[in-house]
């Protein structure tokens, strides 16, 4: 219980300690995006590469359909989320489709907005620092390899969704619809050098120091989303629609942590942080990522504030409701 209090309160407060800091106008502008680069670009490159292999060994021992089959879930669980997103933003919005924010116009652009919304989790940058607390390194790399199917289907399939909400951009041609981030080099060569066992090469100093200190940067990832939403230029506001975000990140998740309560997976003594991890997985929020594409490829101010909007209450219902599942099922899956 100590250990699922601690990291409850390390995730708050090094998210509150980004705000704070990145919330001063001398702190919003090249210092927040030197440090992003710190952070996203150089640190955690390195801590995939690193980690990666720490738990390969074990996961591949189940066989390589189950390597597949995480990476497949990674980018499914997005796809099945949109759709359904999709189909309860068609619903609601077209029931109330006036509204002073947005224009009859951009009904459409909104249900279009909303699906992804709802659909696309932050997959790897939330649920690692909670993981990493009580998770062994098997369920670790699986993380890293659903991260790696969620970000090749994220970045190959949500900016041409989120482009087509506003058919031509500013420059008036297409940008690309596939993104090569930091995170996803660092993926893919931990993703090599795991399966070529390149691991055993690493200098000792080295590999002494990230296994000492490597849990650290993804301590700073915290303190990095606390910055992104300082840097966030709206307010809340709230559409009939959004209600329907407390089944997909409270409902939702509850829903799946009973499930598994009663569900015996049968696979020895790393099944109850398994489970644990799967709820975390299902109530993490919306991807932070989804603002960059929104910036990028959605330029009505209407859209901007929308996204916003929403990207900013699933975050706020992550917040208070976390405490509550992490703490409760912690104790009831005896991890």
């Amino acid at each position: 219980m100590n250990a699922a209090l601690f990291a409850i309160i390390r995730l708050l407060g090094l998210s509150g300690l980004g705000y704070a800091i990145f919330k001063s106008p001398v702190m919003s502008g090249k210092p927040k995006r030197i440090f992003r680069f710190i952070v996203i670009d150089t640190l955690i490159p390195i801590y995939f590469a690193f980690n990666f292999s720490r738990g390969w060994r074990a996961l591949i021992s189940y066989g390589w359909w189950v390597v597949a089959l995480i990476m497949i879930g990674g980018g499914l669980f997005v796809y099945i989320n949109t759709c359904i997103g999709s189909l309860i933003g068609c619903r609601v919005i077209q029931a109330h489709p006036d509204d002073p924010l947005m224009q009859a116009d951009t009904v459409e652009e909104r249900k279009k907005a909303y699906a992804v919304l709802w659909g696309t989790q932050n997959a790897t940058f939330l649920p690692l620092p909670l993981m990493e607390g009580f998770a062994p390194p098997i369920l670790l790399t699986a993380m890293y390899l659903w991260a790696i199917g969620f970000n090749i289907y994220f970045w190959a399939v949500i900016p041409a969704k989120i482009h087509a909400i506003q058919e031509v951009n500013t420059t008036g041609a297409p940008r690309s619809k596939f993104h090569i981030s930091g995170p996803i080099i660092g993926l893919c060569v931990g993703f090599v050098i795991s399966i070529f066992g390149l691991d055993s090469y690493y200098p000792v100093p080295f590999a002494a120091c990230m296994s000492a200190y490597s849990k650290y940067i993804l301590w700073l990832t915290l303190v990095l989303l606390g910055a992104v939403f300082a840097g966030i230029p709206y307010r809340i506001k709230l559409f009939p629609e959004f209600g329907y975000f407390l089944l997909r990140f409270v409902a939702l998740p509850a829903l799946v942590g009973i499930v598994l309560l009663c569900l015996p997976l049968g696979i020895g003594e790393i099944e109850a942080a398994l489970k644990l991890s799967i709820v975390i997985q299902f109530a993490a929020p919306t991807s932070t990522n989804l603002m960059v594409v929104f910036y990028q490829y959605a330029k009505k101010k209407e859209v901007l504030h929308y996204a916003a909007s929403a990207t900013l209450l699933s975050y706020a219902i992550f917040f208070a409701s976390i405490p509550v599942f992490y703490i409760v099922f912690h104790s009831l899956y005896g991890v």
